[in-house]
């Protein structure tokens, strides 16, 4: 009998500092094959999210297919709208907030940088890339499961 194993999820936490403080996501890990392209998309794409920037046709497909897998990734999140369009800030909105559902229709909501920036700290939980917003995230651990648990003896019956 072989052994199925669980996909890991991370939880994603923006610390005080950061332009996200306060924002916190737990999504699913990536198969290496995935993280390996989306990681060369998002490369080719820093610095052509934004205002002001230009795409090719292959650059919007690649975004899209960021957007999408991301959206597919994602467990749930703590993001929520405000009925009035834009709240004055935190702490100073009286109305009732609107939780946003963490799926494809939720991610299509957000700006693209803001969703971009989802995308990258996401692979960077997953895949442990290199943040290139400067660090402002932590990405957590796998919901309970850490390298000191795993044994590192060698294995009955097969040569060390």
């Amino acid at each position: 009998m072989g052994y199925v194993r669980e996909v890991p999820t991370y939880h994603v936490v923006f610390e005080p500092g950061h332009e996200l403080a306060g924002f916190e996501m737990r999504v699913q890990s990536l198969a290496t094959g995935q993280l390996m392209d989306l990681t060369a998309m998002a490369s080719r794409l820093a610095g052509k999210v934004g205002p002001g920037s230009s795409m090719s046709e292959q650059d919007a497909a690649d975004l899209a297919t960021l957007f999408t897998s991301l959206a597919g990734a994602l467990v749930e999140w703590n993001l929520e709208d405000c009925p009035h369009g834009k709240c004055p800030g935190p702490g100073r909105c009286t109305a009732r907030h609107i939780p946003i559902a963490p799926d494809l229709a939720g991610v299509r909501k957000q700006d693209q940088g803001f969703s971009f920036q989802l995308v990258q700290q996401w692979m960077q939980a997953a895949g442990g890339v290199p943040d290139p917003l400067g660090g402002g995230s932590t990405p957590g651990a796998t919901d309970g499961q850490t390298e000191m648990g795993i044994p590192m003896e060698p294995l009955a019956g097969l040569p060390s």
